[in-house]
């Protein structure tokens, strides 16, 4: 309601009026001609309200020069209702004023992965950090032209792990959308995948197979033996050291993941991880398996 000469809304000799989901937009919203309380807010129920927010509840109170309650107020948990009422007089209260929370703030986004480098193996993933001060929406990679690639939030970054980007030159740019339709990209990142012809590949490849069925394999034991070390008693520092063994094994097999499924990512770095996940794990196990002898 905009008035400018007696105020958004004139009230003359009249109480009781119940008056909500109205916008009211001017230096005086409200004057009153002998009247007394009026009720200025409903329930607070969900649906869309006058100013597009998730529930219905009162008034937003606005002004020309943008300094109205419902542009100043606070709204901590997001509800778009403010969390003061709005006091027009001691009789008339809005106790569920209607926030204006008007996002015009884009995600911040950033490639962490690839960089602008050359690859000496295909890229299987793609690792982006975005932050917005609301809400992510979505995120997405355009690659080579090609706008389509989802990226899904993985508890720290956002990340494609299906993707596959085969030897030549290429490009990448990420779109990140908030949840208020705001929208930010990155500059292109160019970077180049040349994979040198691998003579050993074939074995390169059995190679990871068999470390990985085999730390698969030496955790089920480790785990028996652990138990039966416990029940014989053996002593607190042969099973400490156990356990350290155990750990770095842990942390390498962790660290074998980082690029996708160990046995199918073309990359040495992994073939290392998982070389030492099975070392460690396997001198962790001859640790139990030397103390447990010792005991028959």
């Amino acid at each position: 309601m905009i008035a400018p000469y007696h105020g958004g809304i004139r009230i003359k000799q009249s109480s009781g009026n119940i008056i909500y989901d109205n916008i009211f937009n001017n230096t005086v919203n409200v004057r009153f001609d002998d009247s007394s309380q009026n009720f200025w807010n409903t329930t607070k129920t969900p649906g869309t309200n006058i100013i597009g927010g998730q529930y219905i509840g009162g008034n937003a109170w606005l002004k020309p020069d943008g300094t109205g309650f419902s542009e100043t107020c606070t709204d901590a948990d997001g509800d778009g209702i403010c969390d003061e009422p709005f006091v027009i007089n001691s009789f008339n209260i809005d106790y569920l004023p209607l926030a204006l929370n008007v996002d015009r703030t884009s995600p911040r986004v950033e490639i962490l992965y690839p960089e602008n480098m050359t690859y000496p193996e295909s890229i299987t993933l793609i690792k982006v950090n975005v932050t917005d001060n609301s809400k992510v929406g979505r995120v997405v990679a355009e690659v080579d032209g090609e706008h389509n690639i989802t990226l899904i939030f993985n508890g720290s970054y956002y990340v494609n792990t299906t993707v596959i980007i085969g030897e030549g030159h290429h490009w990448i740019r990420i779109y990140a959308y908030d949840s208020a339709g705001n929208v930010n990209s990155t500059q292109i990142v160019y970077f180049t995948v040349s994979a040198p012809q691998r003579v050993w590949e074939g074995v390169f490849v059995r190679l990871k197979y068999f470390y990985y069925m085999n730390y698969k394999r030496l955790a089920v034991m480790f785990n028996r033996s652990y138990k039966l070390a416990v029940q014989l008693g053996i002593n607190n520092e042969t099973l400490s050291r156990a356990l350290a063994l155990r750990n770095m094994a842990e942390r390498e097999w962790q660290a074998a993941w980082e690029k996708g499924v160990p046995v199918a990512t073309p990359d040495t770095r992994t073939f290392m991880h998982l070389r030492r996940a099975f070392l460690y794990l396997q001198k962790a196990e001859e640790v139990l398996e030397r103390s447990i002898a010792s005991k028959g």
